[in-house]
């Protein structure tokens, strides 16, 4: 973690975005096109270039529209990531190698206030986010679900998109 500001400054990459005082922030993915030498940060911007640069490929936006998806991503993240986030931060913390631990417990204890410890403690205020995360992807489910009966169970139906890649990159951040 304190590695990726400085190597993804001197690769030239854009922050993806500003902290709370203006200062730039850096964060993962990144991808670095070979074939085209560019240097892309955050996954939106990924999925958006991937599918300018190469229309060619498999579309990870199907139909040409983004906006389904922007919205997606918006609801995603609060219904299903957000109750779990105290959760999720506090079990990453414990599983960090040395130099990261002590990054993110400052920079994380500074962002919620409370020692890593504290995050989310055995109890029945754990209990509670867990519930809160079962029922936020419970309703991720339901929206999957409403597609057409015998369809296949992506955002699309039968088409993969972006928005299953979403789901997918935080059940495996989860697990």
């Amino acid at each position: 973690y304190p590695d990726i500001a400085p190597r993804l400054k001197a690769m030239g990459v854009e922050a993806t975005e500003k902290e709370e005082d203006g200062s730039p922030l850096y964060t993962l993915p990144v991808i670095k096109d070979d074939s085209t030498g560019k240097i892309i940060a955050d996954s939106w911007k990924i999925a958006l270039y991937l599918d300018d640069t190469y229309p060619d490929k498999p579309t990870l936006f199907p139909f040409g529209v983004r906006a389904p998806i922007h919205f997606f991503q918006a609801y995603f993240s609060n219904t299903a990531k957000r109750p779990g986030r105290h959760i999720f931060v506090s079990e990453s913390f414990f599983k960090l190698n040395p130099a990261s631990k002590d990054f993110f417990r400052r920079t994380r204890e500074a962002e919620f206030g409370v020692k890593m410890e504290e995050l989310a403690p055995p109890g029945p205020k754990r209990d509670e986010m867990w519930a809160a995360v079962r029922e936020g992807f419970s309703r991720v489910a339901a929206k999957y679900e409403s597609n057409e009966e015998g369809s296949l169970s992506y955002f699309y139906g039968d088409k993969v998109s972006y928005a299953d890649l979403i789901v997918v990159a935080y059940l495996l951040y989860v697990r």
